[in-house]
């Protein structure tokens, strides 16, 4: 089934903590791509860090560092089913148990996942490891 967009639960974390199988979204490029999709029981890092990643993925996994720096990115938490599609029909990001990714998004899974796990030093080991050299462009 195709969702676009999802019934919004929640606007924060700490909202989503509170509501049984809930799932983060990641919506960037102005609407344009689901970026990220997980389950909010797997998400360990704090709010403030959660917003740096929403940056991070607008601006290097789908968007652009400059819809990355005029908001063009929506982060919100839904009710959602494993097999769902977010998307259209050619461009969809599927939910699953885990982390899921839009294809542009895909390269930055070590990164999303050590920052969603909370491990705060490997995550800024994998961002200057994946981020060195790498524009929207060239992650295409």
């Amino acid at each position: 089934m195709y969702h676009n967009p999802p019934d919004i639960l929640a606007d924060t974390l700490d909202e989503a903590k509170g509501i049984e199988d809930v799932y983060l979204v990641i919506e960037g490029d102005y609407g344009g791509v689901y970026s990220l999709i997980a389950p909010t029981s797997i998400v360990k890092c704090n709010q403030a860090t959660l917003s740096e990643l929403v940056f991070d993925i607008e601006a290097y996994g789908g968007g652009s560092i400059e819809a990355a720096r005029e908001g063009g990115y929506i982060t919100y938490f839904s009710k959602l089913k494993v097999g769902d599609r977010l998307g259209w029909e050619t461009e969809y990001t599927e939910v699953t148990e885990g982390i899921s990714l839009s294809k542009y998004a895909e390269y930055l899974r070590p990164y999303v996942e050590s920052v969603l796990s909370g491990n705060k030093i490997y995550a800024e080991k994998n961002k200057t490891i994946l981020f060195k050299n790498r524009t929207r462009d060239s992650a295409r």
